[in-house]
């Protein structure tokens, strides 16, 4: 029997699937399933466009441009990455109608992104963008010319992720992060981040911005994390949020702060307390890690009774999980874990980092830790301590590390007797 010409092979959508799933990763055979037929190119383009990092200028140009332009790859971008250390064309407007033509962003990356001030776009500086190109036209300016006038928003972006990171709305230009974070309604996870080489180089104190000066922001956030961020600027931050019952874990980490003071407290830490007490608002606060702070360090023991007040961790009525990092276990942070309300079911403290990963001193000061804190864990009994070891133990040798955890079980001997069940070692990466 002859075959029929008119009949032609045709493979199920779902084994087209299946093929194209298991190639995700693979660019070159995704770029090669996209030219096979019309029916293979909507699957390939999703895993070949789903996440997208720019890092250099030429690169950012031609990418804007493709976004804005068309669509068929736009609607497929669910990650954005931007490294924006040699890119000098980055304005909000940019930003904006980024977010606008991307309508399935999930989750945006921000690094070293400087954001330059707005360019004129009127009719002159359009006739000298159109004739005169050679006279040295920032980039910038020629791609706000390109940006759509698109009407107004109907609502404000929502994001999965939210990175900002040692960008100058992180570090110095705190009115672009205002006006950034007011760009959306939701965001559940907030990453900010300054700069390590920028640490002796502002003052905590003096960063604070009058009011006037920034954005209100309205973005609900669930989860924020930050990371050498000016406490006044946090506090500024957590007081201008949305929703006060978004709000469900708030991660300060800070190794800018001078936690010193000659003949009492400190600025920083007065400061410090101010924007924690700024925490019982949000109601629905379940989480708060801490650190590592240089005011935990034993020989600040006396700043830290007094900032301790300050903070008022007792207010934080909803709080379940309280997480302290740090490099040793003091048995002055007895004080710390006893200031926690009630509510709390579990007090972790996760070892980042050891000078001395064993030896008769970490055995002291567990056993130290441990007389401090028995009576109080003995009294909550509904509160689980637990000593996480989880990250330090991938930075020591294996020797080192079940020295350690011997001086840990050994020396937290008697707070397990006291409180039966409610002690834990724990050294799994994923239990920090």
């Amino acid at each position: 029997m002859a075959p029929n010409n008119n009949t032609s092979l045709h493979i199920p959508v779902e084994l087209t699937d299946m093929i194209i799933d298991f190639l995700h990763d693979d660019v070159q055979s995704l770029l090669a399933c996209a030219v096979v037929s019309h029916s293979w190119l909507p699957s390939s383009r999703l895993h070949l466009f789903r996440s997208c990092t720019i890092k250099d200028p030429s690169q950012f140009e031609v990418a804007f441009r493709t976004i804005v332009t068309t669509q068929d790859v736009s609607i497929h971008i669910l990650e954005l990455t931007i490294v924006g250390e040699r890119i000098h064309c980055f304005t909000l407007k940019i930003l904006k109608a980024l977010l606008g033509d991307l309508p399935q962003l999930r989750r945006l990356s921000l690094q070293k992104v400087q954001f330059q001030a707005s360019w004129p776009t009127g009719r002159r500086f359009a006739q000298r963008f159109k004739y005169d190109i050679g006279e040295g036209i920032p980039t910038y300016a020629m791609l706000e010319l390109e940006v759509p006038q698109w009407p107004q928003r109907i609502k404000p972006f929502e994001l999965e992720e939210l990175q900002l990171l040692e960008c100058d709305a992180t570090m110095a230009n705190y009115t672009h992060l205002f006006r950034i974070l007011g760009l959306f309604s939701s965001i559940q996870t907030l990453f900010l981040a300054s700069s390590s080489t920028a640490r002796d180089s502002y003052s905590h104190s003096a960063r604070r911005i009058p009011d006037w000066a920034l954005d209100p922001v309205r973005v609900a956030v669930q989860h924020l994390h930050t990371f050498d961020i000016p406490f006044p600027i946090i506090e500024t931050l957590l007081k201008t949020l949305g929703p006060a019952n978004a709000l469900r874990t708030f991660w300060y980490d800070d190794n800018v702060l001078d936690w010193t003071g000659a003949g009492g407290p400190s600025t920083n830490v007065q400061g410090f307390g101010r924007m924690a007490a700024s925490l019982p608002a949000h109601q629905q606060l379940r989480t708060l890690v801490l650190g590592p702070l240089p005011i935990f360090q034993a020989d600040l023991r006396g700043n830290l009774r007094d900032g301790l007040g300050d903070m008022q961790l007792a207010s934080m009525r909803g709080l379940e999980t309280f997480h302290l990092r740090g490099h040793r276990l003091e048995p002055h942070l007895a004080s710390v874990f006893a200031a926690l309300p009630e509510s709390v079911r579990e007090a972790r403290f996760v070892v980042v980092g050891v000078s001395r990963a064993h030896g008769e001193g970490f055995w002291n000061r567990f056993y130290d830790f441990a007389q401090a804190f028995a009576c109080e864990l003995a009294r909550r009994r509904r509160m689980t301590f637990v000593l996480d070891l989880g990250v330090v133990k991938q930075k020591l040798s294996g020797e080192k590390f079940a020295a350690l955890r011997m001086a840990a079980a050994i020396g937290l001997r008697s707070l397990r007797s006291g409180a039966p069940g409610r002690v834990r070692i724990g050294d799994s990466p994923e239990a920090s």
